[in-house]
């Protein structure tokens, strides 16, 4: 019996990297799996933007409007459009409208929430334990580190335990900014037409257009 006590805390400790890494994938493919259901999502959003060269950081509060591939995303005196290829960005205080087609980390940037489609591979996954988010609600904490060279350092998330959706992404890059992203009320399954993903010219006359792709 004492030898075997040995040989089964050896195996478990072995086992432990492992179950952490399933229960990650589990969860983050429960979350994929519970936005795939969704026609549409709605979310109202708090960004919180920290230097570590600054004890001050910068905040906004914004609407994103997801739906499959597709987002919009507006926050005081920005305007994003991404209709699954060609992104617009609108800036009131330019009056200019950059339009590109952002992929990987430059897509990431705009919309977080698109972790969940990101390829297999792209992040290594760690499940952290549970914790309570800031509305008192019960989350899984996963922590997501880059499995190839990028700007990103590391991503911790907070997943609903109830409803399997985000609630909280934080992102920490190599140059010292670490962005905190709150999503707030949550609404569900109102689909949108595919042009509520496109910017319109009618709608911004006196803006000036800058095609970078």
């Amino acid at each position: 019996m004492k030898r075997l006590f040995p040989l089964a805390a050896g195996l478990w400790l072995c086992m432990i990297p492992w179950a952490e890494a399933q229960d990650a994938a589990g969860i983050l493919s429960g979350t994929t799996a519970a936005l795939d259901r969704l026609q549409s999502l709605t979310a109202s959003f708090s960004l919180h933007t920290q230097s570590a060269a600054s004890s001050v950081g910068e905040r906004s509060e914004g609407v994103i409007h997801l739906q499959g591939e597709k987002f919009t995303l507006s926050v005081p005196g920005m305007k994003i459009w991404y209709d699954g290829l060609t992104q617009w960005v609108y800036s009131e205080q330019t009056g200019e409208v950059s339009v590109s087609n952002p992929q990987g980390e430059d897509l990431l940037t705009a919309n977080p929430v698109l972790l969940f489609t990101s390829s297999p591979g792209e992040y290594i996954a760690a499940y952290r334990g549970e914790a309570t988010a800031l509305g008192g609600q019960a989350v899984y904490v996963i922590e997501l580190r880059p499995g190839k060279p990028s700007n990103t350092l590391r991503i911790e998330l907070q997943i609903e335990k109830q409803t399997s959706l985000p609630l909280r992404i934080r992102m920490e890059s190599k140059n010292k900014l670490t962005h905190t992203i709150h999503l707030g009320r949550i609404q569900t399954d109102r689909k949108r037409p595919a042009d509520f993903f496109t910017f319109s010219p009618a709608d911004y006359p006196e803006a000036e257009v800058i095609d970078l792709r």
